[in-house]
């Protein structure tokens, strides 16, 4: 009878366990190699970017210890999909407007992405620290169905 009840809280310790693991792996999924675009415009955005939008752009370039650095993420997002991040960045209090994003960018960047105003419908950009030529910019191009992310950190 010990032998059996010894069995049956060993078997519980290790489904625990497992359950515990498992958990942890869900929660930490996004975090863990491999670092794809689709898990870093997720972490950056907060908007729910599912893994069949196709990748144009990921580029990242950090500078080891420092954190200097940059990254574009380009994705072609699907209709629906689209459709779910449009209210998700309304949700997410993101600022909607018809203006040209290149009025936010600092001087010296790239601008010509950005250069029909109609093209830009929902987006947000702050600064990071106090330096105007770090910035965060998350943007939803409805004509082309593109979410464009792009961070500076110099």
């Amino acid at each position: 009878m010990k032998l059996l009840m010894a069995k049956m809280a060993f078997t519980g310790f290790i489904v625990s366990m497992f359950l515990v693991l498992v958990g942890l792996y869900w929660k930490y999924y996004e975090s863990l190699p491999p670092r794809t675009a689709h898990k870093v415009a997720r972490a950056v955005s907060d908007l729910p970017i599912t893994n069949d939008a196709e990748v144009e752009t990921f580029d990242e370039q950090w500078m080891p210890f420092l954190g200097d650095g940059t990254l574009q993420i380009v994705l072609h997002l699907t209709e629906e999909n689209f459709k779910e991040v449009e209210k998700a960045c309304l949700k997410e209090g993101y600022n909607k407007s018809g203006r040209s994003i290149r009025s936010y960018l600092p001087l010296g960047h790239n601008r010509h992405r950005y250069s029909t105003a109609n093209l830009v419908h929902c987006f947000v950009q702050k600064e990071i620290l106090e330096d105007p030529g770090n910035y965060e910019l998350v943007v939803l191009d409805r004509k082309n169905h593109l979410l464009v992310i792009e961070i500076s950190v110099t």
